[in-house]
């Protein structure tokens, strides 16, 4: 109980974490799922299986997406892996400037550093691995800003159309308005005679 405790101080928890922390605790839920998790990478087969798959991927030169394979010890030692979960948006952030990427890492290690293991040094991602990371980021950037600017040019394409589509309406338009202008068109005057101007027009006919 002392050797938990001592644990559990190394934590360096705050007073809100271990509320949280024992309240979950107090869950059959979230107990049951501790249980099986720790049953689960307990069992040598597991563990089997785990190195038959990644000695599969070696040999294949595979990895899967957005990780990296790192070869054991030579004198077969283990080491700690830490996982560091940032938010989406950092994520997608990074994807759209990977030069970040190394920036985050460093971050994330001295954060590691200071808070988790007490000034104690530790190595991060290989620079191998790093730059096959931001060699990938930088290809999806390159897919998503090619994508982006196809459809930018489709976009363009469509006002284009449009814009020429209206053209030639005005054009059609305006060539129906001349056409009508330019038809001739038929005067009829009438002429008003008196009596006497009719008769001398009638006489005038006769002669």
């Amino acid at each position: 109980m002392t050797a938990a405790l001592k644990k559990m101080e190394e934590l360096d928890l705050s007073y809100a974490e271990v509320e949280r922390l024992t309240a979950a605790m107090r869950k059959k839920e979230f107990g049951n799922l501790i249980k099986n998790y720790v049953e689960e990478i307990s069992d040598p087969s597991f563990r089997e299986e785990q190195d038959e798959y990644l000695l599969q991927l070696e040999s294949q030169g595979e990895a899967p997406k957005g990780t990296a394979l790192f070869r054991p010890q030579p004198d077969g030692s283990s080491c700690l892996a830490t996982d560091v979960c940032v938010h989406p948006k950092t994520v997608d952030h990074i994807r759209a400037h990977p030069s970040l990427l190394s920036a985050l890492l460093d971050r994330a290690v001295d954060t590691l550093e200071k808070d988790f293991f007490k000034g104690e040094k530790i190595s991060k991602v290989g620079q191998k691995e790093l730059k096959k990371l931001t060699k990938e980021a930088k290809k999806k950037t390159r897919i998503k800003a090619n994508e982006q600017q196809q459809q930018q040019q489709e976009q363009e394409q469509q006002q284009q159309q449009q814009q020429q589509q209206q053209q030639q309406q005005q054009q059609q338009q305006q060539q129906q308005q001349q056409q009508q202008q330019q038809q001739p068109w038929a005067t009829h005057s009438i002429v008003y005679l008196g009596k006497a101007e009719m008769g001398e027009f009638v006489a005038d006919e006769l002669q």
